[in-house]
């Protein structure tokens, strides 16, 4: 399994990336996860730092962005990243339609049709996040899904905070969260770990709010999960970066300690 932190919410403390990087590496990550804005609105020389620093502690990417983002932006952060690219994720669109939201397969699947090319390239595997949660929606969707349950490289990421709220506020969720991991209908490749009180997508540190994350635990060991579980923490009381260090390294601490005891 591996261990993965989101810094997208770290750079408005004004630290190079490079250093951000270093930094998570330092705390026991083996991995970050940032968007591809963060890499190609740096000049050649920050982006050569961020792939040697990504060479140097011997880490790898996730990328996670969404579908209003240019293709070719995300070709070029593909190209930038090369073999440290381990997969990039997407949050999901709807649209309204008579019968109320739906998922926007018309963005969607040309969308990702295009980045299966870039993955069957360069290896990196790809998903929307919480899409097709369950295999209700896999047949809702599997026509226009078709093209892409062929490909080795699609799976789906999965928000544990949003679980939470799906089972708590929102009842959407009646089964246990072991039984719910091992119902995914399609590969599971990232999770998303933050903590919130079941009523609002807080982001919280692990442990702070009432997410299950023995449950978690024992759900991916079930599975045999070997992918990429993902700290992302966002909240907007942080005053510094050492207030971030802090519950980042409490976290990772707190997840492998449930992974080591489950």
């Amino acid at each position: 399994m591996k261990f993965a932190v989101s810094i997208g919410g770290f750079s408005r403390f004004g630290n190079p990336l490079s250093t951000l990087i270093s930094e998570m590496a330092d705390l026991g990550f083996d991995m970050v996860s940032i968007s591809p804005q963060m890499v190609l609105q740096l000049d050649s020389a920050k982006q050569r730092d961020i792939t040697d620093c990504l060479k140097e502690h011997a880490l790898t990417v996730a990328m996670h962005t969404e579908f209003t983002i240019p293709f070719e932006e995300v070709r070029a952060a593909v190209d930038l990243l090369g073999s440290h690219l381990m997969d990039i994720t997407f949050d999901p669109v709807l649209r309204w339609t008579s019968a109320g939201f739906l998922f926007d397969m018309r963005c969607i699947v040309p969308y990702l049709q295009k980045v299966d090319e870039l993955a069957r390239q360069h290896g990196f595997l790809y998903g929307v996040e919480d899409f097709p949660e369950d295999t209700w929606a896999l047949r809702m969707y599997r026509e226009d899904l078709s093209p892409l349950l062929k490909s080795p490289h699609f799976g789906i990421l999965i928000d544990v905070g949003h679980l939470n709220l799906s089972m708590h506020k929102y009842g959407y969720i009646d089964v246990a969260v072991e039984q719910y991991i091992s119902d995914l209908p399609i590969p599971l490749i990232e999770v998303h770990l933050s903590d919130n009180n079941g009523e609002e997508d807080q982001h919280l540190p692990l442990g702070m709010g009432n997410v299950d994350f023995a449950a978690v635990a024992r759900g991916l060991k079930r599975v045999g999960f070997s992918g990429i579980t993902t700290i992302e923490i966002e909240q907007e009381h942080q005053a510094n970066t050492i207030d971030v260090k802090g519950q980042v390294e409490k976290s990772l601490f707190y997840w492998r300690r449930l992974l080591e005891r489950e």
